[in-house]
């Protein structure tokens, strides 16, 4: 009779969903954590929420302008890195006046957060409001 070989001892962790939950929370879809917190002042109300996150205002702390900043929780299961990654280049790479442009991208632990031009008032509903409110009256 011929043996076979022993195989090599395996370890298996008795945690590996824990473990892998954990190490994708820390993967880094930017390539550098940093503090959003130290560039600008963020309103806790939020202005809306998406699929993928949530939408607030937020004060650049040297210059006083207002943007808005889009927070997206990277454990989110709808969050794929490579997909975000891919979002924040072609952002990175729009440049047209009629687009929102990206202005900074920060990411930390559990978030990345995607400063933007601040859209106000909603004057494109409203006007759209207003043309179908008064074509019912005439």
């Amino acid at each position: 009779d011929e043996q076979m070989p022993a195989a090599a001892p395996v370890s298996v962790s008795p945690c590996a969903s824990e473990e892998s939950a954990a190490s994708a929370a820390t993967i880094s879809i930017t390539g550098k954590f940093s503090n959003i917190e130290y560039k600008y002042h963020i309103d806790p109300r939020i202005l809306g929420t998406g699929q993928q996150g949530s939408v607030r205002e937020c004060i650049d702390r040297v210059t006083g302008q207002r943007y808005a900043v889009k927070s997206i929780r990277k454990s989110d299961p709808s969050v794929k890195p490579g997909g975000l990654a891919r979002e924040i280049m072609l952002l990175q790479e729009m440049e047209d006046s009629n687009i929102i442009q990206l202005v900074d991208v920060f990411e930390d632990a559990d978030y990345v957060h995607l400063v933007t031009d601040l859209c106000t008032g909603g004057e494109l509903f409203d006007k759209i409001c207003e043309k179908s409110s008064n074509s019912d009256n005439g």
